[in-house]
């Protein structure tokens, strides 16, 4: 008989039945063992797990983070916090007060004063190592503003660990004086383009598009900028009140410009602003194509006059709050 036949048969039948069977049989032992493997990982998984939460990480988190943004932000929410929730403390509210600091004695006024407007102003990391990072921090906020009408602000200095993400206060807070004022640089844009010129009609038209949007921005621009116009538009006419350029325009085919206006709102109220950006020529026409980071300054500071409080040299909140 031949294959074919036998294909058709009832002995064959049997034994493709026969086959089938088997084939359920090892199906079913590999579903077995695909369980117990997965079984077996997510004991391991859980025993990991476990060991976790026995034995610290040997880099904890927080260390490899002591130098980032997120853990100065931490620091700074965490000291914004404790100097406003101390400050407006009376006496009574001692225990509040164990969210942030374990202190032997902490003695409250009898009337809590009223603080309000707080900001981070400062954040410092002064020692890194595998178990902890300390800081400090300097809030400024305001005191009873009902009792000091100029509004002064009055500025407090924090120490604090982060240990495993969570901070903690080291000492009580230490009021310090606010930070000085700094020197004055000097802008580098020596050249003055006069009205009529390339640079002055560029510099018009430009802030003129991107101010009012009464003009087109791109006629102003280069085609492979990024700028477009504020919208909605938040001034109603601009004027120019000095245009400045790194260099004479016969110099470069690139110049920065720095750029004084006067803009004008719907209620005509004037504001004056100025804008730092970098002009190209292209096809003997100046045209805007970035905003700069800052404006252009001399490489040496304006030098201080010590008689003068605006120009005494600036000093770091770590050193007007004395030595650690």
């Amino acid at each position: 008989m031949s294959a074919r036949g036998s294909a058709t048969s009832p002995a064959s039948g049997v034994g493709v039945s026969v086959a089938w069977s088997a084939h359920l049989q090892r199906r079913e032992r590999r579903t077995r063992l695909l369980h117990g493997a997965v079984a077996v990982l997510a004991v391991l998984g859980g025993l990991g797990t476990l060991a976790g939460w026995i034995v610290p990480d040997s880099d904890p988190p927080n260390r490899a983070a002591a130098g980032s943004v997120s853990a100065a932000q931490l620091v700074g929410a965490f000291s914004m916090d404790f100097v406003t929730r101390y400050l407006s403390s009376k006496s009574g509210d001692e225990k509040a007060l164990t969210a942030y600091i374990t202190a032997p004695a902490i003695t409250l006024p009898n009337v809590a004063a009223t603080v309000s407007d707080p900001w981070v102003v400062y954040t410092k990391l002064i020692t890194n190592s595998a178990q902890m990072t300390t800081w400090t921090a300097v809030v400024s906020l305001r005191i009873d503003a009902a009792v000091n009408p100029d509004r002064e602000r009055a500025y407090f200095r924090t120490s604090v660990s982060v240990f495993n993400g969570a901070p903690r206060a080291l000492s009580l807070p230490q009021r310090v004086e606010a930070p000085h004022i700094g020197v004055d640089a000097t802008l580098a844009y020596p050249v003055t383009a006069d009205p009529g010129t390339d640079l002055h009609v560029l510099a018009t038209g430009f802030l003129s598009a991107y101010l009012t949007g009464r003009e087109d921005l791109s006629r102003y621009t280069t085609a492979d900028t990024i700028l477009t116009a504020i919208r909605p538009s938040p001034y109603t006419a601009i004027s120019m009140v000095t245009v400045q350029v790194d260099r004479p325009a016969s110099d470069a085919s690139s110049l920065h410009l720095l750029m004084t206006v006067d803009a004008r709102t719907t209620n005509y109220s004037v504001t004056r602003l100025q804008y730092w950006v970098t002009a190209v020529n292209s096809a003997g026409r100046w045209q805007v194509r970035a905003f700069d980071d800052q404006p252009l300054i001399n490489p040496g500071l304006s030098t201080p006059d010590p008689s003068h409080p605006s120009s005494a040299a600036p000093a770091s909140p770590t050193q007007t709050g004395g030595s650690r």
